[in-house]
This record gives C-alpha cells, sequence and structure tokens, in this order.
C-alpha cells in the first residue's frame, strides 16, 4: 500500500491498464482493451484531457491505517459501485478495486463495506448513531427513510463538511439543491460514488428495424433538433399498434407502441420539467406542483398512453409485456439504462434509445427521472468521530469515480460492449446530465401513489386541495423537528 509507483499508475486516465512494475510485468487482455478504449475515447474528445484534474490535487494525509467504514444495502446492482475486493480482469470490477486501492494509498486507509437488506441497513445505521458508536463513517440508503432519520437528529449536515465541494462536478446539483429542507441543511445527496444513479436514469429504448419498417421519422434526428414531443411519440405509437394476430383479444402476438405501467408515470411526468413537490424558497413550505394547467395537461397526456390498452403493453396487467420489446411486438419501451446490456443483443431488436419526449415544442430541455423512492442517496450518521476525515476520503472516492470511472462506464461498458452507435452512446450522455430530483416524491413516499390514483381517474384538479393539505401537515411536521436540532 505503501509502493508510490502504485499511485502514480492510479493517476493516469487510462488507469485500467496499470503500469509494469517490478512485481507484475504483464497485463490482462481485458486491461489491453480497456486502455485502447479509453486512448480512442481521449482522441475523439481532446478537449477532456486539457482539463484540470481534480484528483491529482488531492493532498496525501496519514490517517494511520483507519477503516474507513461504508453502510450499504446488498443490492448487486449497488455494492459493485462501492467495493471490490481484488482484480478479476472484469472491466468494471477492476476499475472499482483501483480507486478503492488508489484512495486508500492517498489517505493512509482501509476501505470496508457493509451490506445489508435495506431494512437491517436502515435500522443498523439508527442503532449504531443511538449508541454513538463512529461505527458507519458514510451510508447508502433508499430515500424514502431518510426524511425519517434526518428529522431524527440521525444524519449530519453534510454543508457543515468543507472538504466536500456540494457546487462541483460530481455533485449532482439538482439534487443538491432540491433536498435542502431547510436553508443550509442538506443530510442527503446523490453524487459520483456510485454510478447506479446512471444505471437509474429512465429513458425510452426504442427497436430502430420497426422504425425502418414502418418508415417512421428518426427519434435521434427529432431529439436532436428539439422537435421529440410527447405528438410525435404518441403518432409512431399509434402507426405501429394494431391486431395482428387476428385473435379477437389482445395478446403477445399484437404489435403495441410502448410496454410501459404506471410505475413509468414519474418518468413522463418528470421528463415535462414537473415536480410532484416543490419547496417555496420565500415560505420553506412544500407545496404540491401538479395541479397547474401544465401539470394537468402532462397527466391527461400521460394516462391517455398508459391506459390506451391498444397501445400500451403494460407490465402489471400482460404478463408477456415485459418480453413485448423483445420480441419484436412493441415499438418503445420505458426503463432504464441498467437494460440495454439486456436488450442490446436481442436477435429482433436494433437498440436505439432517447429520452422520454418534451411534453410539447414550448419546453426548452429534456428532464430525465432518476429512479424513485428506493433510489440511493448518500448520507453521513450524525455519530460522525472525524468529520473532516470523512469529509476528505468520501470527497477523493467521489472526485476519482467522476474523473475515471464514470467515463469508463459509460464509454466502455456500455459504448463498446453493448450500445451499437455512436448516436446511442451521445443519448445516454444526454440522459445523464439532465437527471432530475423531486423533493415531493421521496419526502412523502406516499404523494406518488395518490397522483397515480388521481391521474387515472382525470381528477387531478380536483384532488388537488386535498392532498396539498394532507402533505402540507406531514411536511410541516419534519419541517418542525429539522428545525428544533438547531
Amino acid at each position: 500500500m505503501k509502493n508510490k509507483r502504485l499511485l502514480s499508475m492510479l493517476l493516469v486516465i487510462s488507469m485500467l491498464l496499470p503500469l509494469a512494475s517490478c512485481e507484475k510485468d504483464k497485463v490482462t487482455d481485458i486491461q489491453k482493451d480497456t486502455s485502447a478504449d479509453m486512448q480512442q475515447i481521449s482522441e475523439n474528445n481532446p478537449e477532456e484531457t486539457e482539463t484540470v484534474s481534480a484528483w491529482d490535487q488531492l493532498v496525501p494525509i496519514d490517517y494511520e491505517g483507519y477503516d474507513f467504514h461504508i453502510l450499504s444495502y446488498n443490492s448487486a446492482g449497488l455494492t459493485k459501485w462501492l467495493d471490490a475486493e481484488e482484480e478479476n480482469g472484469e472491466v468494471l470490477n477492476d476499475a472499482i478495486y483501483y480507486r478503492n486501492r488508489a484512495v486508500e494509498e492517498l489517505y493512509t486507509v482501509n476501505i470496508r463495506m457493509t451490506a445489508f437488506d435495506p431494512d437491517t441497513t436502515y435500522s443498523s445505521m439508527i442503532a449504531e448513531v443511538m449508541a454513538s458508536s463512529g461505527e458507519y463513517d458514510i451510508a447508502v440508503q433508499w430515500a424514502m427513510y431518510l426524511i425519517g432519520a434526518a428529522s431524527q437528529g440521525m444524519l449530519y449536515n453534510i454543508l457543515d463538511i468543507p472538504e466536500m465541494n456540494t457546487e462541483a462536478a460530481w455533485w449532482n446539483k439538482d439534487s443538491v439543491q432540491n433536498y435542502q429542507l431547510v436553508p443550509g441543511k442538506l443530510y442527503y445527496a446523490s453524487n459520483a460514488l456510485y454510478c447506479n444513479i446512471i444505471d437509474a436514469a429512465f429513458g425510452l429504448f426504442f427497436n430502430k428495424n420497426l422504425i425502418e419498417s414502418y418508415s417512421l421519422e428518426n427519434p435521434y434526428e427529432l431529439v436532436n433538433n428539439g422537435t421529440w414531443t410527447m405528438d410525435k411519440m404518441y403518432s409512431m405509437m399509434e402507426t405501429v399498434a394494431g391486431n395482428t394476430d387476428g385473435l379477437d383479444t389482445r395478446s403477445a402476438g399484437d404489435m403495441y407502441g410502448i410496454a410501459a405501467g404506471w410505475g413509468s408515470g414519474a418518468a413522463f411526468y418528470h421528463a415535462y420539467g414537473l415536480k410532484y413537490g416543490e419547496i417555496d424558497p420565500k415560505t420553506n413550505q412544500m407545496n404540491v406542483a401538479f395541479a397547474n394547467e401544465r401539470a394537468i395537461l402532462a397527466s391527461d397526456w400521460i394516462n391517455k398512453i398508459l391506459g390506451d390498452k391498444n397501445l400500451t403493453a403494460d407490465p402489471q396487467y400482460d404478463t408477456w409485456a415485459g418480453e413485448s420489446f423483445t420480441t419484436g411486438h412493441t415499438l418503445f419501451i420505458c426503463s432504464n439504462i441498467a437494460h440495454t446490456a439486456s436488450y442490446r443483443d436481442v436477435e429482433d431488436v436494433s437498440l436505439g434509445i432517447v429520452p422520454v419526449p418534451k411534453l410539447d415544442d414550448s419546453q426548452e430541455r429534456y428532464y430525465v427521472n432518476i429512479g424513485g423512492r428506493n433510489n440511493p442517496l448518500i448520507c453521513l450518521p450524525a455519530d460522525q468521530t472525524d468529520a473532516s476525515r470523512t469529509g476528505n476520503i468520501l470527497e477523493a472516492l467521489t472526485i476519482y469515480n467522476h474523473e475515471k470511472v464514470t467515463d469508463v462506464y459509460i464509454d466502455v461498458l456500455l459504448s463498446s460492449k453493448y450500445a451499437q452507435d455512436v448516436e446511442t452512446r451521445d443519448m445516454i450522455k444526454l440522459l445523464i446530465d439532465n437527471l432530475t430530483y423531486d423533493v415531493g416524491f421521496i419526502t412523502i413516499p406516499t404523494l406518488f401513489d395518490t397522483w397515480v390514483a388521481a391521474a387515472k381517474d382525470g381528477k387531478i384538479a380536483s384532488a388537488a386541495k386535498s392532498i396539498a393539505n394532507a402533505v402540507q401537515i406531514e411536511f410541516e411536521g419534519y419541517i418542525e423537528k429539522i428545525e428544533a436540532l438547531g
């Protein structure tokens, strides 16, 4: 761990091809392939090589072998971004392995991870904080749990740690802004520590074969010229959908415009630049935000799409809906980026991906839903034994991911191995650059369910007032508790 040549090796952008040392005069084939990929990426994006590296500016500190302890819930899709015990030739695993070793070398620490099921993860963190054990330095928790922990004084204010620059590019600005329930108090947020936030970003996968065979407009071109709207998508869906198997009932043999259930409703709603709840900066109160004219129009559109069984294969009702895209019977499927790999090599699908469309031409840009109430967020247990040390280590891990691992994941895994063209790579970049977080979505977890029920019945406008009153009472209770913490 004291080997300085190892540290130098880890500081180069082609960290997946470690420099030869006295102990290792060979590199694996996977490292050679990755180095070539990263070199090509650098040549195609020369401006990226001119950026001053924040990692290179970090100053070594000797924390005397401190065990830096990460608490996570045991989802393989999450823990793979946090820990790798050894090199195994798999690109992502090795990238995380090198990152952890680099930070351990920089600060003379040992990075450890403990993972439980989500409920146990939360209860374990609360128990350790109440015992003031200082067992866990950081935790990754389901978003919907965290308002309770914050209001009980179980979390440390991230903004009180100057070692962490939440305005930097490796922190998600939208989460930092939206999750300050009380000005100057940020108890959880999203950053580049775990690329799971990329996996969770929602988009629309489409079958390029069907686009061609039905002579439809190119979705990529529509996105690039800013005219990818609900009208365009709906028109395409109507063109493709139809009873093609000759049976009187809907079946897997028919054609559909989209595979999506009401669980995807938030992906459409957020795509229109809307939120379920917004905090008024003047009053510091959260207001229900789906009763205005645009939100009602959006809700009607969503109901029009998701509620039409002739156009939509709904996984909640149709057992075959999830497979309708892979069998070539559905033009679109609303899903997150994590599914890129599973759709990439399907025989009947030439894969494309675009953002969920704008509501209309007046919308300036695209917005991308990031997971849901179970979306993982970073937090710091309140019983910090050295908040400055935690800040330095967390920031270093996050910076390293931002500068090295995130690009490896996007450019090597998604583009070089799974995605089929440069346009798809560019669309994935667009999705990641437009992630949006909704304070109402996680602060009041039942808010989404209430919205779904009202949207299905076309009663958003009439139900909004009663919903707002209930939300206001619950939200004010949380705020009062947080303000009382001082």
